[in-house]
């Protein structure tokens, strides 16, 4: 029968996140219903029978979110709908659209990958007869992810689109344009005549264009840049950082940092090169071009203001041995500060504690702790082990400059030392997903040690995180993805409920199944041990690795069936769930021989398999590009193992 109902959706003001939060509700519910929904605008915030009124909480003065910090930043949500009419309410406009997505969720949407084919919308004749109230603000102010690998600008969009539907709330474009990461992608970088293409710098800033459109149209708080700022008072254009250059800098040479008794670009590369910040006319040029770039750019929430990149290569002239390097960065902070405010600017600075950073100030503090947020990057950080609170009493090792040596632990101690002379916010810039997903093809270990991690956030004082990431890590799965935004939302389900729910929405009525198949991967691969493990440590394998991954081709010939049968459901979302799980399959096959022969040392035969695996995936992107990231995955491989059949990438 035809359903001839009316559903009316009445989004307060003119904030234009709030008319795309209505807008996003007409579009899902009208497909759920096949029905007639109406979306209109209005002043007045009271329900009405058959009606969905949307908006920002100063709008409706009866209804009493959760606390929180800063109603700017703080993504505080509202649902009460009952007697067919009710309110959808968040503390800003981008709280508004996520509220939207979880009334949309609630009536069993789901979002399982970005993307047309990632939206599960089930059947709904009548959304106004469910009865749904709750009042909810998440665990962590941020929740985001940052540009990385290889991208375009429909990746980008999608995953951009898919942030607010699970939850999260910020996007950070590394680099000012993210010039790198889409070069990766439209040079083709992982192809081996592609090695030093260069895409146009101005195409990437239009790319980055694009993506700041998708960003502000949901409200999510924007960061940008990063490293370069050393680079630009040299004149280096800002986008070309990782290309080596030859260039004779005249007097500006003065300004480069000594080191090894030479004052000139580290290994050639302008992002890897630090200056002498010793020197007040150094500290100037960075402050004047960091606040000339804020005044120009107002639509930038969150500006990250890094140091070079890497590690033992600072000054070693006599004035910048004065201090730790650490004491150069904050008065730098500080100078920073004192310039924004003389302009009236209000742009929030993104500090990174990283590398040589990791040792905090010994002299210098951090004046005004309101402008700034600290951001914790631990890269040498074990990404299958969570987060131990105990870690943060240990003594910080003694900072000798340039000759430190970085633990693989969590780095807890130099984060504690830090928060004891910055009190501000803070968070940390997560790598677990550019690498880690590549040692666990099931994604079940990686899964689990998310769920257990995340939460702990919190306790060693941190409020979220910025995953510093591929942006498409969904196959085998997005289920780790999905891990990551519930538990940064503070979800207390728990990891059974959510691993049910999100494989049955991925993959339909035998969705248990393929669980318990990924898991079975996980152990095989045993994904703990090999995230670990290096060529060049000789370690001893032990027997059950290789075991296991000798098994491989085996469990997955025998569960192709399975495979078979599921990738022409009726159902699309379903159906491409299964598909995806194909092409995993074959890739998995020819990784687990690959990785086995080099364990056992037959380098020959290990050359075969990868060269294989090179050509399969070259030859699949067009199935998978939506969901994997073929170059990061071939770049990951080639410096894990040491492939010289995997050329292209640095």
């Amino acid at each position: 029968m035809t359903n001839r109902s009316i559903l009316r959706i009445r989004t307060i003001g003119s904030d234009p996140t709030v008319a795309f939060a209505g807008a996003e509700l007409e579009r899902i519910l009208r497909r759920m219903t096949a029905g007639t929904v109406v979306c209109l605008s209005g002043l007045d915030p009271r329900p009405e029978a058959d009606t969905l009124v949307v908006g920002c909480a100063e709008a409706f003065p009866d209804v009493v979110l959760p606390e929180v910090a800063d109603a700017k930043l703080d993504d505080a949500i509202a649902l009460d709908i009952r007697n067919r009419c009710g309110i959808i309410v968040g503390a800003n406009p981008r709280a508004t659209l996520i509220a939207a997505y979880r009334y949309l969720s609630e009536l069993g949407c789901r979002w399982v990958r970005p993307g047309d084919d990632g939206e599960l919308i089930p059947e709904c004749n009548d959304p106004l007869s469910c009865d749904i109230s709750l009042s909810e603000a998440p665990e962590c102010r941020h929740r985001g992810l940052a540009i990385e690998g290889a991208c375009s600008a429909e990746h980008v969009a999608a995953l951009i689109d898919w942030l607010p539907k699970v939850g999260m709330n910020t996007y950070f474009i590394e680099y000012f344009c993210g010039y790198i990461f889409y070069n990766n992608w439209y040079s083709e970088r992982h192809k081996a005549c592609n090695r030093r293409a260069l895409m146009p710098e101005e195409q990437a800033a239009e790319l980055a264009e694009r993506a700041i459109v998708e960003i502000k149209r949901r409200s999510l708080l924007f960061h940008r840049a990063g490293h370069g700022w050393t680079c630009m008072p040299l004149g280096i254009p800002p986008e070309l950082w990782d290309e080596p250059i030859e260039r004779d800098f005249g007097e500006q040479t003065r300004h480069i940092a000594l080191y090894q008794g030479k004052r000139a670009m580290y290994h050639g590369i302008p992002r890897r090169t630090n200056l002498c910040y010793s020197q007040p006319e150094v500290r100037a040029m960075i402050v004047d071009g960091i606040v000339e770039y804020a005044e120009g750019h107002p639509e930038v929430d969150y500006l990250h203001f890094w140091l070079a990149d890497g590690s033992n290569h600072f000054c070693e002239c006599e004035d910048c041995q004065e201090m730790r390097p650490a004491d150069y960065y904050v008065m730098m902070l500080n100078e920073l500060d004192a310039a924004l405010s003389a302009r009236g600017l209000p742009t929030r600075i993104v500090f990174i504690i990283y590398v040589d950073l990791l040792w905090p100030p010994a002299e210098q503090r951090i004046h005004n702790s309101e402008r700034f947020v600290m951001m914790f990057a631990p890269l040498h950080r074990p990404y299958f082990a969570r987060f131990d609170p105990k870690e943060r009493q240990e003594a910080i090792p003694p900072f000798v400059l340039n000759k430190l040596t970085f633990k693989e632990g969590q780095n807890l101690n130099h984060l504690a030392g830090w928060q004891q002379v910055f009190d501000g916010d803070s968070l940390v810039f997560d790598y677990r997903f550019m690498w880690g997903q590549y040692d666990d093809p099931g994604h079940a270990e990686i899964a689990r040690i998310v769920d257990a991690d995340t939460p702990t956030l919190a306790k060693v004082g941190l409020n979220g995180m910025i995953s510093d990431q591929s942006q498409r890590v969904f196959m085998p799965s997005g289920f780790p993805m999905a891990v990551l935004a519930h538990r940064l939302w503070g979800s207390d389900d728990g990891y059974e409920a959510l691993a049910d729910d999100h494989f049955a929405a991925a993959f339909g009525a035998e969705g248990d199944l393929c669980r318990r198949y990924l898991e079975q991967l996980s152990e095989l691969f045993q994904a703990r041990w090999l995230s670990e493990y290096t060529i060049s440590a000789e370690t001893a394998v032990p027997p059950g690795v290789l075991a296991g991954l000798q098994t491989v081709p085996e469990k997955i010939a025998e569960f192709l069936p399975s495979i078979e049968r599921n990738r022409v459901l009726d159902q699309p979302v379903h159906a491409r769930s299964w598909e995806i799980l194909h092409q995993h399959a074959q890739l998995c096959r020819v990784l687990a021989l690959a990785i086995a022969a080099e364990l056992e040392g037959e380098r020959d035969q290990a050359a075969a398999h990868w060269r294989e695996m090179e050509l399969r995936l070259v030859e699949q992107e067009g199935e998978i590009h939506q969901v994997y990231d073929v170059f990061l995955f071939l770049l990951s491989m080639r410096r894990k193992y040491r492939i010289p059949q995997i050329v292209g990438m640095e």
